[in-house]
């Protein structure tokens, strides 16, 4: 068979299924439509009239309107207090914070004085070290010599 009936055979039955299958979607499309209608008309034959509300059974809240209202002065007695002591809570934490920034640039300084207090220790044990090792190579170089003298009197000998 040639290739190229071969492949146009195989996309024809592809087309072919493609269009049976939006067919179907169609037609179930049209079969609740007219379903649909059809409890519209048997809804009216019957009398029954169709409601748009909607219950919500097991409601928690009772909701109703305000019995009392409160007045301006009732709500500034009430609530002005509650400024009051925003404002003083605000105050307390700014003072906190300034406080907290001071304690940190001491900790931050302390750190800084003690790491130069012990670089300072390391200088002076590093100088004190290299004066040893040159007393070592002097004393080292003073022995060497003493070493050749004593082997040149034992060769005599």
């Amino acid at each position: 068979m040639n290739p190229l009936i071969a492949l146009s055979y195989e996309v024809g039955n592809d087309v072919i299924l493609g269009a049976l299958l939006v067919g179907l979607v169609i037609f179930a499309g049209g079969l609740l439509s007219a379903m649909g209608v059809i409890k519209g008309w048997i809804r009216e034959v019957a009398g029954v009239k169709e409601t748009s509300t909607t219950e919500i059974a097991g409601q928690p809240i009772k909701m109703e309107m305000a019995k009392e209202f409160m007045t301006r002065d009732d709500h500034r007695s009430l609530f002005g207090n509650i400024d009051r002591r925003v404002t003083n809570l605000e105050a307390r934490a700014d003072r906190s914070d300034a406080r907290m920034e001071d304690a940190q640039r001491n900790i931050l300084a302390a750190g800084e004085d003690r790491a130069t207090k012990i670089h300072d220790r390391i200088n002076d044990i590093d100088r004190k070290v290299a004066g040893l090792d040159e007393r070592t190579m002097a004393t080292n170089s003073t022995l060497a010599v003493q070493d050749k003298k004593l082997d040149a009197i034992l060769e005599r000998l």
